[in-house]
């Protein structure tokens, strides 16, 4: 954990972690966050460089709450402006920021399954002459053609952090300024581990031969693994393990990113988005759901004639159904299963 005192050594920081970084950014994101209270008052901000244009969104405004974001181009430009944000020189989509932010704290950012982005992260905290107000609402936040919240403090953390709905009551990093730096070396996109086997699907923004995959087994005979790397990968899991880790590993020894996979059939990413589906199929068949979109005098098919179904998704696969009709003959579903490769789709 890296320390810093003023504004200056923090700027200059963030310019030598730019020089050592593979690529630049194509700007970032000023996001904040303004509760109305005798006028407008800072909550929390942040600042995500990004590797590559992404449009703002336009303002929420829910009365007692403001949300803005502003795009700055360029990666010089942007920390220019973070430079004037936490000197308190700078307005986000013309919203001043009149405090100073003196004091920032930051450390990499490698565990990927926190906040599904791996880099760098800091902390600079608003200077205050007196004791922190936290700002708590309970109440659902809404307003009249914008998206429902459970609380203000839950709108807030998913508009300035990207993090998922948890129906907070408290601001997360409230009086803060978070800035954010993407490692545009490796990431893991989509990770599924099923027994005897590990997927993953990677991105590069490096030669492969600059990151390895090394693999911890908890509690097998063979304790870990270390493979090279491409975009897509297979490794068969010896043993029983109980649990594994996965690590991007820089040849500079630097940990891009980690995974931990904490049981068969656990899933990340993309392939997790796939099980969530294959498991409300099962779900829906376990409820009674008749699994054929056919008329009554049709689909004759009951729950205990569905059972092959429900077995086949539970395989630790990507399914594909299509059926077709019923049989008069024999009573049976004809149906097309196709096992589809858990990366086919793109």
């Amino acid at each position: 954990m890296r320390t810093f005192t003023d504004q200056l050594a923090f700027i200059k920081a963030i310019d030598e972690r730019f020089t050592r970084m593979h690529g630049r950014y194509a700007g970032a994101h000023f996001r904040a966050a303004f509760a109305r209270d005798n006028g407008l008052r800072f909550l929390t901000a942040s600042v995500l460089f990004r590797a590559s244009h992404v449009p703002s969104r336009p303002a929420q405004d829910y009365g007692t709450v403001l949300l803005v974001e502003e795009w700055v181009r360029e990666q010089d430009e942007a920390l220019k402006r973070l430079g004037q944000l936490v000197s308190g020189l700078a307005t986000i989509e013309g919203h001043k920021i009149t405090g100073t932010f003196s004091n920032t704290r930051g450390d990499a950012q490698t565990h990927t399954s926190t906040a599904g982005w791996i880099g760098w992260r800091y902390v600079s905290r608003l200077d205050l002459s007196g004791p922190v107000e936290h700002f708590q609402v309970q109440a659902p936040l809404l307003a009249s053609g914008l998206r429902p919240w459970l609380s203000a403090p839950d709108a807030i953390c998913n508009w300035v952090s990207g993090m998922p709905s948890s129906n907070s009551v408290t601001v997360l990093d409230q009086d803060c300024v978070v800035t954010m730096l993407p490692d545009l070396r490796a990431r893991i996109i989509s990770a599924e581990w099923v027994p005897g086997l590990v997927r993953l699907e990677l991105e590069l923004g490096v030669p492969v031969e600059q990151v390895e995959l090394q693999l911890m087994y908890g509690e097998a005979e063979k304790q870990f693994e270390i493979l090279p790397v491409k975009h897509q990968m297979e490794i068969e899991v010896p043993g029983d393990p109980h649990w594994i880790q996965l690590y991007l590993v820089h040849r500079t020894g630097e940990c891009i990113a980690e995974l931990p996979l904490n049981a068969p059939y656990t899933a990340y990413g993309k392939t997790k988005k796939a099980i969530s589906a294959q498991r409300q199929a099962i779900a829906d068949l376990d409820n009674g759901e008749k699994p054929l979109n056919t008329s009554p005098s049709q689909s004759r098919c009951t729950l205990k004639k569905a059972s092959w179904l429900k077995q086949w998704l539970r395989l630790p696969t990507r399914l594909e159904v299509e059926f077709t009709s019923v049989s008069k003959m024999t009573d049976r579903p004809k149906a097309r299963l196709q096992c589809a490769p858990p990366f086919a789709a793109r």
